[in-house]
């Protein structure tokens, strides 16, 4: 009898890590196709090294944390992650009524700041990319990345810099086998794998100094789709100021986390305003798989599309940083009608899925 009890329990837990891992497990997101209407291609061998980046990913923010909380890869450093209003203007014009840019429409939404650095104990002193991650709530419809607990969100990615540093996945894929290598001699081989434009770009990213998150441009750098069948386009996204605002309120930027507290005295008292706005682009005119690159606002200028309305509020308790940290932000989750275009778009839906399960087994 014994014997028998026994097979019986191998069995049942062979049958349970079986159910666990291929049954009841969150299958592995597909890989994005392209749409040739709109000028992407794949490039070379893409799916294998957007698949390289994300080893290479997981294995350095496993490394890192391997005693604490995994955190994000980049941006792991946030400022807070303030409330606010998205409020669609009225008169949006007819032809960028598409997905949540409806006339009129509110979103309660949560903006995430930070530093891009994967230091996240680095001072905002020193030069960086700086990043606003907008997630929208009350977004009815079927989002390309399904997420259960955030089936009603769309999420907008930007940084403080309007361009990137590398276009080509196999570069890309190299980029992140030198920097995570630990070798820096392997560093030397950068310029020659981003190139003069990429090298320059790469540059101007790292050095970037701000005084208030909330008193900085920010941009998509890579283009999404706007709309769906025939009326789809190419845009890109930027967020800035309405108005000029007091940069740091005299808060001394030789604090480490000073930018948090040019954002805290800001709201403490006042309300912000910031613009969202669309950059339209006509097909043919820019490859949309080219972003070292800058689409010129001379010919085709930004349009403001909606407001983010900020409040005086208190955002930067212990336990609402702690859920801010918490938070999950993609830019494939969101609608069709958001789609985003591109090899780097197309890597990106790869790691950030990758990242996001890594996480949630950590929390």
């Amino acid at each position: 009898m014994e014997h028998h009890r026994s097979k019986f329990w191998v069995a049942f837990v062979a049958l349970s890590v079986f159910v666990t891992q291929y049954v009841l497990a969150e299958p592995e997101l597909s890989y994005p196709s392209v749409d040739a209407s709109l000028g992407e291609y794949l490039h070379s061998d893409e799916q294998h090294h957007a698949l390289a980046i994300g080893d290479i990913v997981e294995k350095d923010i496993r490394d890192r944390y391997a005693e604490s909380i995994i955190q994000r890869d980049a941006h792991p450093k946030a400022h807070g992650c303030p409330v606010a209003q998205f409020k669609v203007l009225d008169d949006i014009p007819e032809h960028l009524q598409a997905g949540v840019f409806q006339p009129g429409a509110v979103y309660d939404t949560v903006v995430r700041f930070s530093n891009g650095s994967p230091n996240a104990k680095q001072a905002d002193a020193k030069g960086d990319t700086r990043g606003m991650a907008i997630k929208l709530s009350g977004v009815v419809g079927a989002k390309l990345v399904d997420i259960d607990s955030q089936a009603d969100h769309q999420d907008f990615l930007l940084i403080s810099h309007p361009v990137f540093f590398v276009n080509d996945a196999e570069d890309y894929a190299e980029f992140f086998e030198i920097t995570a290598s630990g070798q820096w001699w392997r560093w030397l081989k950068l310029p020659f794998v981003l190139g003069v434009r990429g090298s320059y770009n790469a540059y101007q990213m790292l050095r970037k100094k701000i005084d208030n998150p909330l008193a900085t441009r920010y941009w998509s750098v890579v283009p999404y789709q706007l709309g769906e069948g025939k009326l789809k386009q190419l845009v890109k996204y930027s967020a800035k100021p309405c108005q000029p605002l007091t940069a740091n309120d005299g808060v001394s930027t030789e604090q480490d986390d000073y930018l948090r507290a040019a954002m805290t005295s800001t709201l403490e008292s006042a309300s912000a305003c910031m613009s969202f706005m669309v950059q339209e682009i006509p097909r043919g005119d820019y490859s949309v798989e080219d972003v070292v690159s800058r689409w010129p606002e001379d010919k085709s200028p930004f349009n403001v599309v909606a407001e983010l309305h900020f409040k005086p509020q208190v955002f930067d308790s212990d336990d609402q940083l702690e859920r801010c940290e918490a938070m999950a932000f993609n830019p494939w989750h969101g609608l069709e009608a958001h789609r985003p275009l591109g090899a780097v778009n197309r890597i990106r839906k790869v790691v950030y899925d990758r990242i996001r399960r890594i996480r949630q087994s950590s929390y």
